[in-house]
């Protein structure tokens, strides 16, 4: 039973940097669309420009939506298997909240990701899809919409999570009972 905990751990792992690796990568790509620190789109993107680059963004959607995936998968495993070290360790457990709390803007982020994959696949052309999955990407990433606020508070609660996870402030030497 360990090994197959230590097994789905490490999927859960590899799943964790692909999925936060992608995230770092489809952001990098929507981002080259706009004028660097506003969300004002480039004067110089032509419409075929801006096109091909939300098809490269929606096509790395399936990394995320893998990572995260697994990512769940591996920290629902690691969770139930560390229940009784919570005590000990508490920057684990606030690891394991932080990450709970922002499942659901996570979720959220992975909707309209999948959105735009079904905007894609819609039409084999992708001249007649690209009006609408620009439509989608562009409604993500403007300031006021729901999506671009989650994807910040998500942000910050995973480098949260990260900063805990590299420095464990929240070590007991001892836990008396």
């Amino acid at each position: 039973m360990k090994s197959i905990v230590k097994i789905v751990s490490a999927i859960g792992i590899i799943g964790a940097v692909i999925w936060f690796g992608g995230t770092i990568i489809r952001y990098a790509i929507a981002y080259d669309v706009f004028i660097p620190g506003t969300l004002v789109q480039k004067p110089d993107f032509t419409p075929e420009m801006l096109a091909h680059t939300v098809r490269i963004y929606t096509l790395t959607a399936f990394y995320t939506l893998f990572g995260y995936g697994a990512t769940v998968l591996g920290i629902v495993v690691y969770a139930a298997q560390s229940y009784s070290m919570f005590r000990q360790k508490g920057w684990m457990f606030m690891v394991l909240l932080l990450f709970i709390l922002a499942m659901p803007a996570e979720i959220y982020l992975l909707l309209t990701d999948i959105d735009l994959v079904r905007a894609l696949q819609s039409s084999a052309d992708t001249t007649l899809s690209a009006p609408t999955m620009i439509k989608i990407f562009l409604s993500r990433f403007s300031p006021d919409s729901i999506a671009n606020q989650a994807s910040t508070l998500t942000i910050f609660a995973y480098l949260t999570g990260l900063i805990l996870l590299v420095f464990k402030p929240l070590d007991s030497q001892s836990v008396t009972q």
